[in-house]
């Protein structure tokens, strides 16, 4: 979070963010622009060490293929979604340039 990245139109761009939805969080994406599109649903992938613990924790992948030129802020929001008005608990942030 907080880095920029550069690149080529046509690129994946896939992150791997920490979550446990068994707290009710997960990462939402906060905002669209024109220069990235996810690619897919964000899959979930369990801690393999816990995958049969209850209420353990895994990680979000999520795939963004850079498809104009242009400049972009990648933001994901880790939240609950029905708590609408609260802030969130974290934040991922990327600034995207597609030369």
């Amino acid at each position: 979070s907080g880095k920029s990245l550069s690149l080529p139109q046509g690129q994946i761009l896939e992150l791997q963010l920490r979550s446990n939805p068994g707290t009710g969080y997960s990462w939402q994406l906060a905002g669209t622009g024109e220069v990235l599109r996810q690619q897919g649903p964000m899959v979930f992938m369990p801690d393999p060490h816990e995958a049969m613990v209850v209420g353990s924790g895994g990680t979000e992948v999520w795939r963004f293929s850079a498809v104009k030129p242009g400049r972009q802020t990648l933001r994901l929001e880790y939240r609950r979604p029905w708590e609408k008005d609260a802030p969130a608990a974290e934040t991922f942030t990327c600034d995207i340039n597609v030369p």
